[in-house]
């Protein structure tokens, strides 16, 4: 009775080690392409379950992100409300939907370690499933005044910003804050939204330019103005579809001042046209050029406008979209 006893527990333990073996996690990048979805489809296999699919519509070509988890014991991968049969074949995986069977697809494993996997989705961690772009976000082209590349400054983060927003809605961030560190963000654009990281921001289009401001706290908002634009040499450019009115004399002239804006001292050239061009000197030495212009008792620069009242040297600014934003100019000839 006990060599049976044995011989059983060797059995089921054998048994067990079967399972297991059958049981293992997949882990590593596949890739391939569903006829029901009409979408190529890859696909990350992580640690603990975790499993990350990114859906490229081949008519659209608007990109899905897409969080799941797999569980080796059932072969069942569950991404946002759609669950799949995943089943080895050699190397290949085969996926089957399981509430519609004509979406079945095969897997090739494949090298995808350069590729953007979720636009800031935390995938390590206790944070898996936080932040980032929110289950299956889609990436939306964007507005043509938003691709392109721009340059702005965040006063919170104290750092300026070199933004790139492609024609399918990628977003990159370069940022440079002031203590030297650089740092570098994926993003993605979506219904009137753009992401930097894990922070989105609500996105309007100024002149020349465009304003974002962070969707849960309206105290952080930021101003680009487009890469190489406003740097000209020459007077009349960027004032918009109405020319600039003439100046009071008192607005004529040049004039500095410090920008808490861009933590930059100005110097301020005003013509009796109303054509504007700043001139910007920042703490770490660049030196940029801005145009603008004077209409209506307001003045804009750079893309932001700016409410102008007389002092008795010069004149005082304060922006329309913050009012702590408040610069005094005076004349220096």
């Amino acid at each position: 009775m006990k060599h049976t006893v044995l011989r059983l527990s060797l059995a089921g333990s054998l048994l067990a080690m079967v399972a297991m073996a059958a049981a293992q996690a997949i882990l590593g990048t596949y890739s391939g392409y569903s006829q029901a979805m009409n979408a190529d489809v890859n696909a990350r296999f992580g640690d603990r379950g975790r499993v990350e699919l990114r859906i490229i519509s081949r008519r659209t070509r608007d990109i899905q992100f897409v969080r799941g988890t797999y569980d080796a014991g059932s072969k069942m991968l569950s991404a946002e409300g759609k669950v799949f049969i995943v089943t080895r074949m050699g190397d290949k995986l085969q996926f089957r939907e399981s509430k519609n069977s004509t979406n079945t697809f095969e897997m090739l494993p494949a090298n995808l370690g350069n590729i953007d996997w979720g636009s800031g989705w935390d995938t390590g961690g206790s944070g898996w499933g936080s932040g980032g772009t929110g289950g299956g976000a889609i990436i939306q082209r964007p507005p043509s005044w938003l691709v392109g590349e721009f340059d702005g400054y965040n006063r919170r983060m104290d750092a300026d910003i070199n933004l790139k927003v492609n024609a399918l809605g990628v977003v990159t961030a370069s940022i440079r804050y002031a203590n030297g560190r650089r740092a570098t963000e994926i993003g993605a654009y979506r219904n009137g939204q753009f992401s930097i990281g894990k922070t989105w921001y609500q996105v309007s289009q100024i002149d020349n330019g465009l304003r974002a401001q962070q969707v849960n706290d309206r105290n952080n908002w930021m101003e680009y103005r487009r890469h190489g634009s406003d740097t000209g040499s020459g007077w009349g450019s960027g004032g918009g579809t109405q020319p600039p009115d003439v100046p009071p004399t008192w607005a004529q002239g040049r004039f500095e001042g410090y920008s808490q804006r861009y933590r930059a001292d100005l110097e301020l050239t005003i013509d009796n046209r109303g054509y504007l061009k700043a001139l910007f000197v920042y703490r770490d030495g660049r030196r940029e050029t801005k145009n603008g212009w004077y209409r209506g008792g307001k003045i804009v620069i750079g893309g932001v406008t700016y409410k102008s009242t007389k002092t008795n040297d010069g004149f005082r600014l304060v922006a329309a979209d913050s009012p702590l934003d408040t610069t005094t100019y005076r004349r220096v000839r």
